[in-house]
């Protein structure tokens, strides 16, 4: 009788105490999908930002170096101009085609050396070309490009090495031709390695971004890191494996997310071709660096959740030890009384008639 009466007074406490602790459960349910659903989403929109910051900078920088070959062009257009007039009136004068090629670089400062070559390939003019000696480029790929490509736009090639300045080089090159379109050489523009690394300087990287230039055959034209590293090795060919395969499905421009082959740095990066040349432009952002933020971020809202959980857990064991506490008082309650009632003496009532007589009065 008494086990069954302790149960009936425990009945109370444990039909309050179990709503509530599933109404605590349920409310950090909710902060934990709140904070993973808010920092999902934060963090998505830090790599969005990235990624436009990274898409804006190759864009840029590709215009920015194709402006630079257009203006070399025009120059090597202009010296085509007077080599036609020229060899229209008679035999070429050495002394006014070197002169010619002067002003030309007078005019365009940015290059390291302008250039004509004869039809077999052999250097004849520019500066340096007397003393460097005999120096043929017919096996030179701008050379056999610039022969093929007929009156289209100019072919530009590199990095190379050039045989003159022995200094590593992108070439912008023309073919020159007769009016009936016969070949007579090539006139072709060299721009250094440290012009295109020039180009590139200034931009906020963070502090492990990086960009490069890329050439014929993924060739290292030029390179910048935020941080001082070891030097570039210009011409290296060595890219990582989503770089080749993003290039694959859109060689024009795209985005990867890669740890760069030369120094393990794991970067979001965003590559674009310069206008039709062959030449890349790939921006990488470190992902430590634009993270960062988030990941403080997260910490933070991290230990909020936990005090708020802290919170909950302290309320319930409280809940828990007021339950605790009147299941423990309702037992005394039960022990005492229980054995009180049985004990109560039958002159309490009048003769013939017990409790319920005295109730219906």
């Amino acid at each position: 009788m008494q086990s069954h009466a302790v149960s009936q007074a425990e009945t109370p406490a444990v039909r309050l105490g179990r709503p509530l602790l599933l109404l605590n459960l349920l409310l950090l349910g909710l902060v934990v999908a709140l904070v993973v659903l808010s920092q999902t989403a934060s963090r998505r929109n830090f790599v969005e930002r990235a990624s436009v910051a990274t898409e804006n900078l190759s864009t840029t920088l590709a215009q920015a170096i194709e402006a630079e070959i257009d203006r070399v062009d025009i120059g090597l257009r202009n010296v085509l101009l007077d080599l036609e007039s020229e060899h229209a009136v008679g035999k070429l004068d050495p002394a006014h085609v070197e002169s010619l090629l002067g002003q030309q670089l007078e005019l365009l400062p940015q290059l390291e050396s302008l250039r004509i070559a004869d039809a077999q390939g052999v250097v004849r003019y520019g500066r340096g070309v007397e003393a460097a000696g005999h120096v043929e480029i017919g096996d030179r790929a701008f050379f056999v490009g610039a022969r093929d490509a007929g009156p289209m736009g100019p072919v530009v090639a590199g990095p190379v090495l050039a045989r003159v300045s022995k200094k590593w080089v992108v070439v912008v090159a023309r073919a020159w031709r007769a009016q009936g379109g016969a070949f007579r050489g090539v006139v072709y523009a060299n721009l250094t390695a440290e012009r295109f690394g020039r180009l590139l300087d200034g931009v906020d990287l963070g502090r492990h971004g990086a960009i490069s230039v890329r050439g014929s055959d993924l060739g290292l034209v030029a390179r910048r890191i935020a941080n001082a590293g070891a030097p570039a090795e210009i011409g290296s060919t060595a890219v990582s494996a989503e770089l080749a395969r993003a290039l694959v499905e859109k060689p024009n421009g795209g985005s990867y997310v890669a740890r760069t082959a030369m120094d393990g740095i794991e970067r979001a990066n965003a590559y674009r071709r310069v206008g039709r040349h062959p030449l890349l432009v790939i921006v990488g952002l470190s992902t430590d660096d634009f993270l960062g933020p988030w990941r403080v971020q997260t910490t933070e809202v991290t230990a909020l959740a936990v005090l708020v959980t802290l919170a909950l857990a302290v309320y319930q064991h409280g809940i828990n030890r007021e339950l605790l506490n009147l299941a423990r008082a309702s037992r005394a309650y039960h022990r005492v009384a229980g054995p009180a009632a049985k004990q109560a003496p039958d002159h309490a009532y009048p003769p013939g008639a017990g409790a319920d007589a005295w109730t219906a009065e």
